[in-house]
C-alpha cells in the first residue's frame, strides 16, 4: 500500500468517526484481572474520544499491581498501562484492537517515612478482544481479550532515553496473556 492509499483511508476513517452519532455511554470505570498485569489485578478509566454506537476509539488508562514473581520478564510492581482502541460493533458489541505504552511506578521508602516514586517505561501491550458496552445510562462494562506484552530491555526514565525504550520495545519478545474486565459504563 502505497503513501496515497494509507492517507485516503486514513481521512476516510477518520470522517466516518467524526459524522458517527455518539448515543453511548463515553466513559467507562472498571476493575481489570489479568491482561498487562499477567498475574494481578488493577482498575482502569476509558474514554471514548470521536465515534458513536457502530465504530469508535477510546482512551484509556489504569494503575495496577502485578504479583508476578521477581525473577520473570514482568516483575512484581506497580503498572501504569495505557492505550489507544479502535472499536467496532453493533448493539454495544464491539470488536476491539488496541496498543500503548506500559509503565512501572517504582516506591519505595526513603528515611523519615517518606515515598520516593521513579516512574519508567518499561515496555507496551498490544489488545484484541471482546467488548460489551451497554446502552442503558448508567450501565455494565465488559471485556475479554488477549493481551501482548512487550518488555523493553531499556527503561525510559527521561527524554534522552525514550528512543532506546522505544527500540526496545519494538524488538522485544512477546509475553501472552489474558484479562477480563468488569465495570460501569456511564
Amino acid at each position: 500500500m502505497n503513501k496515497k492509499n494509507l492517507l485516503a483511508v486514513c481521512v476516510l476513517l477518520f470522517g466516518v468517526f467524526a459524522m458517527a452519532q455518539a448515543q453511548m455511554n463515553k466513559n467507562a470505570l472498571y476493575a481489570n484481572l489479568g491482561g498487562a498485569y499477567q498475574l494481578g489485578a488493577g482498575v482502569h478509566y476509558e474514554r471514548v474520544l470521536i465515534g458513536g454506537k457502530n465504530l469508535h476509539l477510546a482512551f484509556g488508562a489504569g494503575l495496577g499491581q502485578s504479583f508476578n514473581k521477581s525473577d520473570s520478564k514482568l516483575p512484581g510492581g506497580t503498572y501504569i498501562p495505557t492505550s489507544l482502541n479502535v472499536a467496532a460493533g453493533l448493539k454495544g458489541h464491539y470488536l476491539e484492537v488496541g496498543a500503548g505504552p506500559t509503565a512501572n511506578l517504582g516506591m519505595t521508602l526513603q528515611d523519615g517515612a517518606k515515598m520516593k516514586f521513579s516512574p519508567a517505561l518499561v515496555g507496551g501491550h498490544v489488545q484484541v478482544g471482546y467488548k460489551f458496552i451497554s446502552q442503558k445510562k448508567p450501565g455494565l462494562y465488559l471485556k475479554v481479550y488477549g493481551d501482548g506484552l512487550f518488555i523493553s530491555d531499556t527503561k525510559g526514565t527521561n527524554i534522552n532515553n525514550i528512543g532506546d525504550w522505544f527500540n526496545g520495545t519494538i524488538g522485544a519478545k512477546m509475553l501472552p496473556s489474558a484479562g477480563v474486565s468488569v465495570g460501569l459504563a456511564f
